[in-house]
């Protein structure tokens, strides 16, 4: 019977060009089937219907909506390793500042605002936009951030376990009463009150790890750009526009991916040396704060996210399609177990506990796509250089590679 109707049905033409422009850009797919760009979102939204003349085109250069096996996940979108490189210290920047937004605006903000900075004097039900104000008025104190800057090195030589064992800390950067500028002491001092707050030490209702990295936050937030941070409605919050390039914006979103293919290698390996964030904007030389928490710490992990990005793990998955080309997704984590393994490298730690017990702390995921086969093995190597990791295992990649139909360069086809 020959079928009569020209045209697609309105659900077929959202699924076909939703499938074109998930492998192409929505331009291109409007070239190629000769209409306006406008009419492919158009289509997509099923406003109209599309000539089957039209999808024989869509049909011969991208192939037919199936299912496909294949990852699903959110992750950057490279080209190359060499852009990921290239980028990594800029796209770690704008990754910390977001976390800083997001722990601004979170939930365990407004509980610490409430609980830790409070309005001097017998007053205490000022709305917590006032709040944030005042608090942002102290942030922006210059006498606040002279006293931190001549004071910060003491953060590096506190004892972390009085603040775990005596529930305060006894000499350390923000309980200690003979600095030439008190900052924080037992009761009502002049710098807080200046700005109508005050901050109850060692409240007994407060976890004393919480507030030490709350307040280590404020005095970090003193010394970085004021001028991006702000009150509305919502609380606090960032002004992230020209922390990084808008390309480098774009570039590190994490995107909706179904990575087609079958996967043929996979390797998880720890980093000899932690892949650091070398410049961040928050705890720069600071020392290694992020080794002194603890991922137990409650109702504060928003504030322990803002630490600088660092990773010591990897776990790489290989994925070859049909044209013999291949997607490598690379997981980079922070993993630790300090309460059993504290004492203990990273690298150490696999031989004594599953990878399920440690805590994931940090990830970032990438894949670079349309991995030629010539260039893939040089690109895996590459990668572990850059990581700093020796068992990434050629022989066996290259093993898995021949045995799913791909292609070794240089070795010898009998």
């Amino acid at each position: 019977m020959i079928d009569q109707n020209p045209k697609l049905s309105k659900s077929d033409t959202k699924l076909l060009l939703r499938y074109a422009t998930a492998h192409d850009q929505a331009q291109n797919i409007a070239q190629l089937i000769g209409v306006a760009p406008a009419r492919i979102s158009e289509g997509k939204k099923g406003e109209w219907q599309l000539p089957k003349d039209s999808a024989e085109k869509i049909y011969q250069d991208y192939g037919r909506p199936q299912a496909a096996p294949g990852i699903y996940l959110y992750a950057e979108v490279w080209t190359s390793l060499q852009e990921v490189i290239e980028t990594t210290e800029q796209i770690l920047l704008l990754r910390q500042w977001q976390r800083v937004d997001e722990a601004l605006k979170s939930h365990q903000m407004r509980d610490l605002v409430e609980k830790c900075i409070l309005p001097s004097g017998d007053q205490h039900d000022i709305p917590l936009k006032d709040l944030h104000g005042r608090l942002l008025s102290l942030v922006g104190d210059p006498l606040f951030k002279e006293w931190y800057l001549e004071n910060r090195h003491f953060e590096i030589e506190r004892d972390y376990s009085d603040i775990r064992s005596a529930g305060s800390e006894r000499d350390g950067l923000f309980f200690k009463t003979d600095r030439a500028v008190t900052a924080y002491g037992n009761g009502h001092n002049e710098l807080l009150g200046k700005h109508g707050l005050y901050f109850p030490a060692g409240k007994m209702f407060m976890d004393a790890t919480d507030v030490w990295i709350f307040v280590l936050f404020l005095c970090e937030l003193s010394i970085v750009d004021r001028e991006r941070f702000s009150v509305d409605s919502n609380g606090l919050g960032v002004d992230l526009r020209n922390v990084v390039s808008d390309e480098i914006v774009s570039r590190s979103r994490q995107l909706e991916c179904v990575v087609v293919g079958e996967s043929v290698w996979e390797k998880s390996s720890w980093l000899k040396t932690e892949l650091i964030h070398k410049n961040p904007d928050f705890f720069n030389n600071l020392g290694d704060v992020s080794s002194r928490y603890s991922r137990g710490a409650k109702g504060c992990d928003k504030f322990l996210d803002i630490f600088p990005e660092k990773f010591n793990r990897v776990s790489l998955d290989l994925i070859i399609n049909k044209d013999l080309e291949y997607h490598l997704v690379v997981e980079l984590s922070l993993k630790r177990n300090f309460e059993s393994f504290k004492f203990m490298k990273e690298h150490e730690v696999s031989g004594f506990v599953n990878e399920s017990e440690l805590y994931r702390i940090r990830e970032r995921k990438i894949i670079i796509k349309n991995i030629a086969s010539d260039v893939l093995v040089d690109t895996v190597v590459e990668l572990a250089d850059w990581l700093n990791v020796d068992d990434i295992d050629l022989s066996s990649l290259k093993t898995e590679i021949v045995l799913n139909g791909g292609f070794v360069p240089g070795a010898l086809y009998l």
